[in-house]
């Protein structure tokens, strides 16, 4: 049987007893089992406890593995668990952000990459005013400067072109972040002139 995935020998070992949960940040074109294995006294195998939802976007898919205890040198993923492979085609997947933590609670409130594409600013560098093309309703619109202080703050924002008047911005770089009603934030750069 072909066997896809990546396989990582850890040092230190994973330990089991301290975090009973690893997330995988996964980037997937389709829908499909995932497992994550850790190798060891017992080796245990799991699916995931939350079920893949998103396609060609980033989510966080956690394995449960409280059930153990001890230390795991070696780990192993595989992101399409599906036997036999329906595909003969080239699968691109991209896994990121790989953690082992205590929290059960998928981490979400970025936006996937998708979503940054239908958010549109200009003029980007900016003289005294920049569009912001909202295909949503945003709960906030915030431009920080780079000591991460708010410098203009708009709440209830809706969907549409916003202009908004940075006239009274020193030159330099800025970044605006837009947060929706469900919190999920994005953000972009925003050079003064």
């Amino acid at each position: 049987m072909a066997w896809g995935g990546f396989w990582a020998s850890c040092d230190p070992a994973v330990n089991a007893t301290d975090n009973k949960y690893i997330h995988v940040m996964v980037w997937k074109p389709m829908i499909s089992p995932l497992k994550f294995k850790m190798e060891g006294d017992p080796t245990l195998e799991i699916e995931s406890m939350n079920a893949q939802t998103e396609t060609e976007g980033w989510q966080d898919i956690v394995f449960d593995f409280s059930s153990l205890t001890g230390d795991y040198g070696v780990v192993a993923f595989m992101p399409d668990f599906v036997d036999p492979l329906a595909t003969a085609a080239d699968v691109d997947m991209y896994i990121d952000n790989i953690q082992i933590t205590n929290s059960p609670n998928p981490i979400s409130g970025i936006w996937n990459n998708k979503y940054d594409n239908a958010i549109s600013l200009y003029p980007n560098p900016c003289n005294t005013s920049v569009n912001i093309d909202l295909t949503k309703d945003m709960n906030s619109v915030v431009i920080s400067n780079l000591m991460g202080q708010k410098v203009l703050s708009m709440e209830n924002v809706q969907k549409g072109t916003v202009n908004i008047n940075v006239s009274f911005l020193n030159q330099g770089l800025y970044f605006i972040t837009l947060t929706d009603y469900n919190n999920k934030m994005s953000s972009a750069k925003l050079l003064k002139n």
